[in-house]
């Protein structure tokens, strides 16, 4: 690393310096983001003596491989945000057991996701945690990548999340501005 940026500013983001953002969960989550990327590390047990690290690399998602970053050689990305609705409304179909190997892993990241929803909804109402202090990038998140599937994720949720998870995106005033 040698301070450079690797991707296009993201977001709103007009200048780069802006700092970081880093969080972590102990045992198990740490993310840093900056101004161009965000990278999320969480290690899972896998087994005695063995365990699972999942790494995820954000940037923009007008930023083209290639062009704007370049991932290491060998790493194949599957999963892109497009795959995600489908995926879920897959899952709700009278059907759904027969949904692709893909469907199903997303949805179960996406049940994951709204796990932790339901938690951080909870440490908001505990006073743990501050809603403004975690408004902003959620905020985003809701507006560019949730907003145009809420009523597919409402059904979602219904079926498969807690009432937490939908008192959390119900506080957001992007949730609330969604269609």
């Amino acid at each position: 690393m040698d301070g450079r940026q690797v991707a296009p500013l993201m977001g709103d983001y007009k200048a780069s310096d802006v700092g970081t953002l880093r969080m972590r969960t102990l045992p198990n989550f740490w993310n840093h983001s900056s101004c161009d990327h965000g990278v999320s590390t969480r290690l899972l047990p896998a087994g005695p003596q063995r365990t699972a690290i999942r790494v995820y690399w954000l940037v923009d998602e007008k930023a083209e491989e290639g062009r704007d970053y370049e991932l290491t050689p060998g790493t194949k990305v599957h999963i892109l945000p497009r795959d995600v609705p489908v995926a879920i409304a897959a899952s709700l179909r009278a059907n759904g057991p027969q949904r692709t190997e893909t469907q199903r892993f997303i949805t179960d990241r996406f049940d994951r996701f709204l796990f932790t929803v339901s938690q951080l909804q909870a440490a908001v109402r505990s006073g743990l945690v501050r809603l403004d202090d975690v408004r902003f990038p959620l905020e985003w998140y809701v507006e560019k990548r949730i907003c145009r599937h809420k009523k597919l994720l409402l059904a979602y949720m219904a079926e498969n999340s807690t009432i937490e998870s939908t008192q959390f995106f119900e506080s957001l005033e992007a949730w609330r501005r969604c269609q």
